[in-house]
This record gives structure tokens, sequence and C-alpha cells, in this order.
């Protein structure tokens, strides 16, 4: 799978946090991007945030 279907799946399954996040570690330059494990943690925290972001905002 390339960047692109996962940043398309990511659409689709309402990830919107973690699409973001992504799509911006792949503006990075190659030697600044986050890896492996890194870069999952970044993820799943930056889908956390959006997601508690929102839920304050429909409050």
């Amino acid at each position: 799978m390339n960047t692109t279907q996962t940043l398309e799946q990511m659409q689709q399954l309402r990830l919107h946090g973690m699409y973001e996040s992504y799509k911006s570690q792949l503006e990075l330059p190659m030697d600044q991007q986050l890896e492996g494990h890194e870069l999952l943690a970044h993820l799943i925290g930056s889908e956390q945030l959006a997601r508690s972001n929102e839920k304050t905002a429909n409050l």
C-alpha cells in the first residue's frame, strides 16, 4: 500500500487527526520523519487529541 492509499483510507475511516498528522510527516525531509513506534504513537496521540477537541467543540 502506498502513502496515497493510506491517506485515503484514513479519510474513509474518519481518522482526521491521524490523516493530518501523517500528511504533515510526509511533508518533512526524510531525515526528520518519525519511524516505526514513534510514528505510530504520534499518529494515535494526534487522533486522540483531535477527537477530544471535537467533543469539546460540540459541547
